[in-house]
């Protein structure tokens, strides 16, 4: 009997050695949880994924910075998409700036809701910025008046794929 295939796609999950950010928190010592902290990317907290084929092998990687972290810092996540994109070069990327959603509304007079896409070496980039209200988010709670705790949307993504796993 042959063997089975192996699956067309598998899930796998890793997570960095974060045995020093432990012993920094133990000793409560907040400069040392920073320095040691490897899911941080210009200081937002990112989830980190590798994309894998079927055959096992790492074909991209994808960053997103965490919708979990605390309002006053996923405020700002919108702007590691410069960072993002910078390190690729400013060249060659094709940018769609997307239109809002119904009920999609601007933070304090600003709309980001960005699709970037570059080819490069191979590798086909994908940068996204995200800044507003979902549809029933405010700054102000509509029946109590009081301000609303991380009511908003603030994100960057950042994909990298190899062309060549596009096309199979």
């Amino acid at each position: 009997m042959p063997a089975p295939s192996p699956p067309a796609c598998a899930r796998f999950w890793f997570r960095y050695d974060d045995e020093l950010e432990y012993i920094a928190r133990a000793a409560r010592d907040a400069d040392a949880v920073a320095r040691s902290n490897a899911m941080v990317v210009l200081g937002q907290p990112v989830i980190l994924s590798l994309l894998i084929d079927g055959a096992g092998l790492a074909q991209g990687y994808r960053i997103i910075t965490d919708p979990h972290a605390d309002e006053e810092l996923r405020m700002y996540a919108y702007t590691v998409a410069i960072a993002f994109k910078a390190r690729f070069g400013t060249d060659g990327w094709t940018c769609d700036q997307l239109a809002p959603a119904e009920s999609e509304t601007p933070i304090t007079g600003i709309f980001v809701k960005e699709r970037c896409r570059k080819v490069a070496d191979g590798q086909e980039i994908v940068v996204e910025s995200r800044y507003y209200y979902k549809p029933g988010q405010a700054l102000l709670d509509p029946n109590t008046g009081l301000p609303t705790v991380n009511q908003f949307e603030s994100s960057a993504r950042m994909q990298m794929v190899a062309v060549d796993a596009l096309r199979k």
